[in-house]
């Protein structure tokens, strides 16, 4: 019998009970006995509201099968938008938020142009656009009221990931290049919705300071730091961006018409060893080396300002919200981790200390933000001993200690925050699970014979996967009848290290590469993807191999495709998933220079490349072949940026 909510349940439909009302001459006290009908009862007998709620309990392929039987199922699939609403749902929670966020601020042109990279159908283009504004439903359902634009994230992902899939060759347009000479483009990010580019780029001597830059195709801006900016992060809105360097915080807002306004300036006497948005975009967390740490919090009128500190007795290591934005948890050599969270007011104030036999280095929130784990020492021995605490009607709780024989270098939460795993110098990754008394219970240890390079947990918390030094990845599977963890499979990369081993966003595929780091060619270093079968095997569904070796590898936002670097190659190869399940190479972009990085955007229509090499940081927009506009761009000919917008200046706090 199925669990879970199902995908076309509401919170106004209460599903029958199974007593029937019967004559009375059939009624008993102790049993019930069947009336016989003149004709058999058919699933389209039942009112509409329960059918839906029936098919929410289905699969794609079961769903896909039932809208073939009848017009009357076709219809209610399609008011329903549930083969969307079913591929949406597999993904885990954190992914479907950074869909919807990117649904909530794309404009019609943005998403006219970026649907318009894979298809050239108007029509199709019209109705997501109208499903964005709230005109239409569906193309074959008269609009309805109630449900305007409430399933749009859903049906917009679901339609490109469609057209990606369909699209059986890409021709990637340069974008737009940004020329870091005279300084070392050391990194960059694209904002969620890849709306915006900042990169971080420093001088390589002489008394050439670092800068900020902000970038939208046309407009350009900059961010002036007076020294090497650290690290540069956009909120999870997209609508603010905060950069760091060695003494200086600083919070970048877009306005309303486009234009960005520095809002906040905050000069530290202290070293910044790191600084945060919360997951809401409402706060801001910045840890100094000293004893205290920095909150940030911005108002009903958009202004930012200093709310409260945070203070140790020692050292401060790390700062983290929880993933509802309620909570902050600081580390620190003071042997405690210490919990902050907000009043009915909203002010910040210290809720409880979590004390510890030995300096505490890092800590991670469960994403229910219900538990955490915290690295602590044990014996004045370093990051021996994992803890995890639960928030319970009492309180945070301690709820069980992991000690390991040497450093640990990994902690995680599954995402559904059920389970949690270790991983340590000991060449050792433990496993963890939350049973039904609210413990937490150590199920598993995954031994390899050398050091563990990556442990993953799947989106849909089914598995995990450890890569390892000694040529192997090991999956394991949880198995919800038992309780257990076992070994399922294991994965051999001959004469290798497996460098990584990550899930794609629908747990269905596995990526393993072995990397190479060196400038000599090394074929052997391959990148590999490993499918999940119906019966619930792994097979290899793709093993590429290039001259030189693979440097990296990723997929993309939604698991359907994936990026190989070839450094030694100077080439980027493009592989996607087709509809029958097999893997094609879709595009191979040949570069002149060696690469750092190469990344796809949070929504997939674009890469990003990254060369220190060349100074150079540049996006490349993915086009379905037959719709480029124009051939790809020669680096030759690209017109030099534009004049930069004048700024505002931001109020200074020194702390």
């Amino acid at each position: 019998m199925p669990t879970g909510d199902p995908i076309g349940s509401t919170n106004s439909y209460i599903p029958p009970t199974a007593t029937p009302i019967l004559p009375v001459e059939h009624r008993t006290n102790n049993r019930i006995t069947a009336v016989s009908s003149p004709r058999p009862l058919l699933l389209l007998d039942l009112p509409e509201q329960p059918i839906r709620h029936i098919l929410g309990f289905l699969g794609d392929r079961d769903i896909k099968a039932m809208a073939q039987t009848c017009s009357s199922l076709l219809a209610i699939v399609r008011a329903e938008h549930l083969p969307a609403r079913i591929w949406f749902k597999q993904f885990e929670p954190r992914q479907q938020q950074q869909f919807i966020q990117i649904a909530k601020n794309i404009s019609n042109q943005e998403l006219k142009a970026w649907l318009g990279q894979f298809t050239g159908n108007e029509t199709l283009i019209s109705t997501i656009c109208g499903q964005s504004a709230g005109e239409v439903t569906d193309n074959d359902i008269p609009p309805r009221e109630p449900q305007k634009g409430k399933y749009f994230p859903q049906i917009l992902f679901y339609t490109v990931n469609q057209l990606m899939v369909n699209c059986r060759t890409f021709q990637p347009e340069l974008a737009i290049s940004i020329d870091c000479i005279p300084f070392t483009a050391a990194s960059a990010t694209l904002s969620g919705d890849g709306r915006f580019l900042a990169t971080n780029s420093y001088a390589r001597c002489g008394a050439d300071y670092g800068r900020t830059e902000i970038t939208t195709r046309p407009t350009e801006i900059a961010i002036a730091h007076e020294d090497r900016v650290r690290r540069i992060t956009f909120s999870t809105d997209n609508r603010h961006i905060l950069s760091y360097t060695a003494s200086t915080a600083k919070i970048t807002s877009c306005n309303a018409d486009g234009s960005w306004t520095e809002k906040l300036i905050i000069i530290s006497d202290r070293f910044i060893s790191s600084a945060t948005f919360s997951p809401d975009s409402r706060h801001a967390v910045m840890a100094r080396s000293g004893r205290r740490a920095i909150i940030c919090s911005i108002d009903q009128t958009g202004r930012w300002a200093v709310t409260t500190t945070m203070g140790h007795k020692g050292r401060i290591f790390s700062t983290i919200f929880s993933p509802d934005s309620r909570f902050i948890v600081t580390t620190s050599d003071d042997h405690t981790a210490k919990i902050h969270g907000r009043d009915s007011n909203g002010n910040w104030l210290e809720l409880t200390t979590l004390n510890h036999n030995g300096k505490v280095s890092a800590a991670e929130f469960s994403p229910d933000s219900k538990h955490i784990i915290t690295i602590s020492d044990k014996n004045n021995q370093p990051d021996r001993t994992a803890t995890i605490f639960s928030n319970t009607d009492n309180g945070w709780v301690k709820k069980t200690c992991i000690n390991h024989s040497q450093e640990i270098t990994y902690i995680s939460f599954s995402p559904d925050s059920r389970h949690a795993v270790t991983e340590s110098y000991e060449y050792a990754a433990r496993i963890l699970s939350f049973d039904t008394r609210d413990n937490w219970q150590h199920k598993t240890t995954i031994k390899h014979k050398r050091q563990i390079s990556s442990t993953r947990f799947s989106p849909d918390s089914h598995y995990l996967v450890t890569a390892s030094n000694d040529h192997t990845a090991k999956i394991y599977r949880y198995d919800a009848n038992t309780r257990r963890w076992s070994k399922q499979q294991i994965i051999v990369h001959d004469d290798m290290y497996i460098t990584s081993a990550t899930f794609s966003a629908d747990s269905r595929h596995i990526l393993t590469f072995s990397r190479n780091y060196s400038p000599i060619s090394l074929p052997v270093c391959n990148a590999r993807i490993h499918t999940c079968t119906a019966g619930g095997n792994w097979i290899t569904s793709l093993n590429f191999t290039t001259a030189g070796g693979v440097y990296s590898a990723k997929f993309n936002h939604d698991g359907s495709h994936i990026v190989i670097e070839a450094r030694n190659d100077d080439a980027i190869i493009i592989y996607g998933l087709t509809a029958d399940g097999n893997w094609l190479h879709k595009s191979t972009l040949h570069q002149h220079y060696k690469l750092d990085l190469v990344t796809f955007s949070a929504h997939g229509g674009h890469l990003m490349t990254i060369s220190n090499d060349a100074q150079l940081v540049q996006v490349w927009h993915l086009y379905k072949e037959d719709l480029a506009p124009h051939p790809q761009c020669s680096l030759n000919k690209l017109s030099p940026p534009p004049g930069k917008k004048a700024r505002k200046s931001a109020p200074k706090v020194h702390r």
